[in-house]
């Protein structure tokens, strides 16, 4: 889904699922999260958040058995749903988690970078980083859903902007 009406079809997206639980990196979630909290609060949802630091190491196994055990805490099952909100990282985080977690949970996507909307895991592949190694566990695994609203693009800094849309023109 890419429109502004994207709010609206998340809040509807979400309306099903008895917990959604929100993985995000902290600038992220600083920016957007409480507004998207809000939306899939008001699809009737029991909302929490897994929230870590931003960056290339987020995407380690480390971070992964600390949102193992939220899940586990939370007792999510298959009526449940992740939202994956951020970059690349942050979605090959959580579908990597969903792939394994109790034989596999939903999740959706929301990027808020043009790689992340360019690309948005159409090859199913999820990684973690582990003993220091890039993407040693692998596993294939989709979202239900991706969404993207331009709007989070906004505050992307000009780097970004500017590798996106290089890869836009390649």
């Amino acid at each position: 889904i890419v429109a502004k009406e994207s709010r609206n079809y998340a809040q509807y997206m979400f309306s099903g699922a008895q917990k959604a639980l929100i993985v995000s990196d902290e600038t992220v979630f600083r920016l957007y999260g409480n507004g998207l909290k809000k939306l899939v609060k008001n699809s009737g949802a029991e909302v929490f958040t897994f929230i870590y630091p931003a960056g290339e190491n987020g995407k380690t196994k480390h971070v992964l058995d600390k949102l193992f055990i939220l899940m586990t805490e939370l007792n999510l099952n298959a009526n449940d749903c992740l939202i994956a909100f951020g970059g690349e990282g942050v979605a090959s985080l959580t579908s990597f988690a969903c792939s394994v977690f109790r034989g596999g949970i939903p999740f959706a996507y929301i990027p808020t970078t043009i790689m992340g909307m360019l690309n948005p895991l159409s090859d199913g592949n999820a990684s973690v980083d582990f003993l220091g190694k890039r993407d040693l566990l692998k596993t294939k695994n989709y979202p239900i859903a991706v969404i993207c609203d331009p709007d989070y693009l906004i505050s992307l800094p000009a780097p970004y902007k500017q590798d996106g849309y290089a890869e836009i023109i390649r």
